[in-house]
């Protein structure tokens, strides 16, 4: 059961390639999403499905295929409703980016519902796709962007992208090893769909959360105040 945050499709490829030969199964792979206040449980998937989607740059917008590969969060477990909305609440059809939300019997109490997940996806086929966090979204001339797109291209180097006057991906040295050099980290951001200035910070700057995932927001906040 993969969870907790974002489920690669390459990741999953390179776990399955280790693990193989000791018999483990691409089918046993069961991508789920899950959240704290609807007691972990919302979606589960039955094995890996892999799809390449066009995501739009604005909430409410429709999707289309593409060229960026994401994995299936599978459909929402027994008793779970999930809902994708725009920003003013309403609720959107199958294939349009918009605002999670869950209700539920599972949902925590006091908390209204249906509850905002605060993260963006979609629908597609009637299973989730997670696309990104609200709060980590980048915006350059009115155009939404996935900050992921950005650290992408910089992996497996450790990474944050955030914005303030200007959008600053921040990278991590290893600890250990050869270490990058910021003529080339800049030409790989060239990429990017939208200006990002790298900046490299020393091993284990980045902030993490309490289960070791990177937090943009408090990275953001500790970039600020230098």
């Amino acid at each position: 059961m993969l969870g907790s945050e974002t489920i690669r499709p390459d990741t999953l490829r390179e776990f399955y390639a280790k693990f193989r030969e000791r018999g483990l199964a691409w089918e046993a792979l069961t991508p789920v999403y899950g959240l704290a206040e609807a007691t972990l449980a919302v979606t589960f998937s039955q094995g890996p499905r892999l799809a390449s989607f066009q995501i739009p740059h604005q909430i409410g917008e429709r999707v289309h295929p593409g060229d960026r590969e994401l994995v299936s969060l599978g459909r929402p477990v027994q008793g779970v409703e999930l809902s994708l909305r725009n920003d003013q609440g309403q609720e959107l059809p199958d294939g349009h980016l918009g605002h999670i939300h869950i209700a539920g019997p599972n949902l925590a109490l006091g908390l209204p519902s249906p509850y905002n997940t605060g993260d963006l996806g979609f629908l597609w086929e009637e299973e989730l796709f997670f696309v990104t966090r609200h709060k980590d979204v980048l915006v350059h001339h009115g155009r939404k962007h996935d900050p992921e797109v950005v650290e992408q291209l910089l992996h497996p180097l450790e990474s944050a992208a955030v914005q303030g006057e200007e959008v600053i991906c921040l990278i991590e040295r290893p600890r250990r090893g050869p270490q990058p050099d910021p003529i080339e980290l800049q030409q790989k951001l060239s990429l990017a769909p939208l200006p990002v200035r790298a900046q490299l910070v020393d091993s284990g700057w980045l902030p993490r959360t309490s289960s070791g995932k990177i937090s943009r927001f408090r990275a953001r906040q500790k970039h600020v105040a230098l």
